[in-house]
């Protein structure tokens, strides 16, 4: 059966900072299976509609013993957020969840910024700047403070 996660049911995941280091695991687990060839790269396609300055974003990518994603999202002025994440059995192909992907972008975006900083950030580090505001920031916020 196909498990459908709205934003609200992933709210108690999102306002736990640790729930972060889990992210950060997962994908630190698949830049590396990447990196070492065992998993293909992330595929994306840009779909053009009707008004010339409107099209939807398909990503596909594979989690490495999660299964396969694919991430659709509309991109054009006024539209925010309004990602829908699939996630596929890796091995039937079976539709295993739809995930609402508000949240979670901001979430999928910080994750690496802290794994980056994780292994760049000189030791003893103790401030960050973050150039820009709102809820991208806070991610990123998150991230490199459970890392750094």
């Amino acid at each position: 059966m196909t498990l459908i996660l709205s934003e609200q049911d992933l709210k108690a995941l999102y306002s736990d900072p640790v729930s972060m280091d889990a992210l950060q695991a997962r994908i630190e687990q698949a830049q590396l299976a990447y990196h070492r060839g065992s998993i293909p790269s992330q595929h994306h396609l840009q779909m053009p509609l009707v008004a010339p300055d409107r099209q939807i974003r398909i990503l596909a990518a594979t989690l490495p013993e999660a299964g396969e994603n694919v991430r659709v999202n509309p991109q054009f002025r006024g539209v925010r957020d309004r990602h829908m994440n699939f996630l596929f059995d890796g091995q039937s192909g079976d539709l295993q969840a739809v995930i609402a992907g508000g949240e979670l972008n901001v979430w999928r975006t910080a994750a690496p910024a802290g794994l980056a900083c994780r292994y760049l950030a000189q030791p003893g580090t103790k401030t960050i700047a973050v150039l820009g505001s709102s809820r991208q920031a806070r991610g990123q916020i998150v991230s490199i403070s459970r890392t750094v």
